[in-house]
């Protein structure tokens, strides 16, 4: 019986050039995660089965454990996973349709740790969109589209019961949108469209604790598309009508060019960004003007922004936690790199997978199985390494 280990040396060859890396978490998922949000020392994640049945799973850093499934409508086209956050120990999962008035379209539960709670709420319930879950004062708090009487809000806290406060941002009720938010110290940055009879454009307004106001001088006027976090600063992404840098910063009470070698990029979108370290990712669209290459993640290390290597098709979601990068998406490699992975870039990575290969064509059949516990050899190293229940070996090296 003859077997045939593939593709070692050009992974190595890769990974050791761009020392970026994605690295499988267990044994993958049974579907891409929609959210990630941190969960004690790991992450929960939220995704729509192959039945469009919502699943959660717990990640504890070692493998994955599923949670009760939450009695919730199924998923499709108009009723989605919005959010998911954990707060004071328990999780909470934001579901819904996207600007509908409909009675009891949206949904906040929460996981206690044994089960599944749903807040009867009519200010949740008949909102016309719940768009973001956030923490501020030890209160949950959801950003969105709400109506309590004849009054209009866009943020409503967790006291007990659901409580409407604040003013309103945005006017129009069916077309305005929040599409992200950042917080910064006590204040909660947030991007998307507002209406305002004196600027059809705003795009960026932020919250105090109490109101809603325009932000002033923002750092785009055309457009404000994406927000994040760096070494306590707010980054976006937008777009003006004039040529301009694409990504600027908060300094010194103003906006700070951050965009140090994207010039050598076309940018035609950035979607989110995620802080890890002294590093910042973002993902979005970037054609480099001398390869033509398209990449979307880019990374900037606090001076530059570079190519991160790491092509990954439909990337889901980008989150930080800790010290660690995850990325969720429809990337598979049918075994343990299922949906979502780790993102290093100090490291290198070795992968190897093992078949039976009956015919000694060096070429994997349907009927030949990959193996198990094969034991592979690495130069100059005195122990095997045996592959996994799927014919695999992940080897991480500095």
């Amino acid at each position: 019986m003859r077997r045939f280990i593939l593709h070692i040396v050009a992974l190595l060859v890769v990974s050791l050039n761009y020392a970026q890396i994605l690295t499988p978490m267990g044994q993958g998922l049974p579907a891409a995660p929609k959210k990630i949000a941190s969960y004690n020392d790991g992450v929960v994640v939220a995704y729509s089965t192959s039945f469009d049945d919502i699943d959660l799973q717990i990640w504890n850093g070692d493998f994955w454990y599923k949670l009760q499934r939450p009695n919730l409508e199924k998923t499709s086209d108009t009723y989605k996973i919005i959010d998911l956050i954990s707060h004071n120990g328990d999780v909470y999962l934001a579901t819904g349709k996207a600007n509908s008035a409909s009675s009891k379209a949206n949904q906040i539960s929460r996981w206690d740790g044994s089960n599944w709670t749903t807040f009867e709420s009519s200010l949740i319930e008949s909102s016309t969109s719940i768009d973001k879950l956030f923490v501020e004062d030890g209160h949950l708090k959801c950003v969105g589209k709400f109506t309590s009487g004849a009054e209009n809000y866009n943020i409503v806290k967790l006291d007990g019961t659901w409580q409407a406060e604040g003013n309103l941002i945005t006017v129009n009720v069916v077309n305005d949108r929040f599409s992200d938010i950042a917080k910064n110290g006590d204040k909660l940055y947030a991007v998307g469209k507002f209406t305002n009879p004196a600027d059809p454009n705003l795009s960026l307004a932020v919250w105090d604790g109490s109101q809603w106001a325009v932000a002033i001088n923002p750092p785009f006027l055309t457009a404000n598309l994406a927000i994040g976090n760096y070494q306590d600063r707010i980054v976006v992404y937008g777009k003006s009508d004039f040529k301009t840098v694409p990504i600027r910063a908060t300094f010194a009470g103003g906006w700070q060019d951050m965009s140090e070698g994207l010039e050598a990029y076309d940018v035609e979108d950035v979607t989110q960004f995620a802080e890890v370290n002294d590093n910042l990712f973002a993902v979005g669209s970037f054609t480099n003007k001398l390869t033509n290459e398209s990449v979307n993640i880019m990374m900037y290390d606090g001076e530059i922004w570079t190519d991160t290597k790491l092509y990954l098709s439909d990337i889901e979601q980008l989150h930080s936690s800790g010290n660690k990068v995850m990325v969720s998406g429809q990337f598979s490699d049918n075994a343990r790199l299922n949906g979502i992975g780790q993102v290093f870039n100090d490291r290198a990575q070795i992968t190897a997978r093992v078949y039976n290969d009956k015919n000694s064509n060096c070429f994997k059949d349907g009927d030949e199985e990959w193996l198990a516990n094969y034991p592979i050899a690495l130069k100059g190293e005195a122990m095997g390494l045996p592959t996994d229940r799927n014919g695999q070996v992940y080897l991480q090296v500095d």
